[in-house]
């Protein structure tokens, strides 16, 4: 349905290639009747198909959306538009529709994929407390890991399409900003910085994405940041794991034995910092190794953007190191340069880009460098794209020409 709503152009684009291409494969005899046949395809695949989707559609409801959407705040730090519904990405070709007028960023999108295999988890946690079958106790402690996701998330507002189904009540900090018969609009006052940075970290291993969420809430609230170290240990830096105040995670998951063989000092560096949650008494000792510490406030960083694939930091992180996290998501392409200097990019608060720095003044660089094999079907694409315009020009202007001149076309 979402690609029957492309312009006409497209389709048509995607004949004229076609045909450039059968045109050396083809009998003469049989281009004329090709083209009509790529023609018709073309008329019966876009048209009725929009049609189809038009009827019974309110799209004035839509439309009036979209207008809303347009006139949201957007600017360089532009904050995110969430879809609270997972039945199926097919629920929200109209959600899409409204929010691509929106000068925000989308917290989902068609190809998930090409983010963060972790956005849809994190998406869903920091909504999770909307589900309808949830018990008021369920509903309540999912509200507050929610409350916590969603400012981390800079999901700042939240667009809930509706079919038959009254639109749900948000309590708490949300408000409704504007609904109709399909739509409410739900606005939050508050989100964080695009990036920041926390004096202190912990680490979680071995955790499912729950437990990782409810981690990640409790540790916020302190203002504690979570680095996550995947199904264990290994594959995180020593020094990383070691300058953490401790690790929460299945023991033998996150610490194998050959790791507690391999690093005795790591293993009595983290001493009773190493958290269990299969242990008897992991509930309590969860609680007290937060609440014994004292509220630490976030680091400023400034941060500018002059390309999608480039980011610049700058931070005073004083006379302590800092974890600065960055609202982007994860991806291993990404590689950073503190001070000018490679420095390893790790994955906190679930899903986005994170790195720890020493004491004083630093400047972070980071630049999107995908595999040599990805940049040249890049090229290869964008060089296809354009010599199909200029071959077009050009068979465009030998015609006229050899009109001109009398000949034969």
């Amino acid at each position: 349905q979402f690609m029957n709503l492309l312009p006409f152009s497209f389709y048509a684009l995607f004949g004229v290639a076609l045909l450039g291409v059968t045109r050396h494969w083809l009998p003469t005899r049989w281009r004329s009747g090709f083209a009509m046949l790529v023609l018709c395809a073309l008329v019966v695949d876009a048209w009725p198909g929009r049609a189809a989707f038009y009827r019974g559609h309110s799209i004035e409801e839509v439309r009036e959306f979209r207008a809303i959407a347009a006139a949201l705040p957007g600017g360089e730090d532009r904050e995110r538009m969430a879809f609270p519904l997972y039945e199926a990405p097919t629920w929200w070709v109209e959600s899409s529709l409204v929010a691509a007028h929106s000068p925000l960023h989308q917290a989902w999108g068609w190809l998930p994929w090409q983010a963060s295999g972790y956005a849809r988890p994190f998406l869903e946690h920091a909504f999770l407390w909307l589900e309808p079958d949830l018990t008021p106790d369920e509903a309540e402690k999912l509200r507050n890991v929610g409350e916590v996701l969603t400012r981390i998330g800079r999901y700042r507002y939240l667009l809930d399409e509706f079919r038959g189904v009254p639109s749900r009540e948000l309590d708490g900090a949300w408000e409704l900003r504007a609904h109709n018969e399909q739509f409410a609009l739900w606005e939050q006052p508050r989100v964080l910085p695009w990036a920041y940075a926390y004096r202190e970290y912990v680490v979680s291993a071995g955790n499912g994405y729950r437990a990782s969420a409810i981690t990640v809430t409790r540790a916020h609230r302190r203002g504690i940041a979570v680095v996550a170290g995947g199904d264990g240990l290994g594959e995180l830096d020593p020094e990383l794991v070691a300058a953490s105040l401790g690790v929460v995670g299945l023991t033998e998951t996150a610490l194998s034995r050959e790791e507690r063989e391999k690093r005795p000092e790591l293993v009595r560096k983290l001493g009773d910092t190493l958290l269990d949650p299969t242990a008897r008494d992991f509930k309590g000792r969860f609680s007290r190794f937060f609440s014994e510490r004292p509220v630490e406030g976030l680091l400023r960083v400034d941060h500018q953007r002059p390309h999608p694939d480039q980011i610049r930091l700058e931070l005073d992180a004083g006379s302590r190191p800092a974890l600065v996290v960055m609202s982007e998501a994860y991806h291993p392409w990404w590689r950073a340069w503190l001070d000018g200097e490679p420095e390893p990019v790790g994955r906190a608060q679930m899903m986005f880009m994170a790195l720890r720095v020493g004491p004083g003044r630093h400047e972070i660089r980071l630049e999107l460098l995908p595999p040599l094999a990805v940049r040249l079907a890049d090229a290869l694409s964008a060089l296809a794209w354009s010599a199909l315009g200029v071959g077009l020009l050009v068979v465009v202007m030998r015609g006229l020409w050899r009109r001109g001149r009398g000949l034969p076309g």
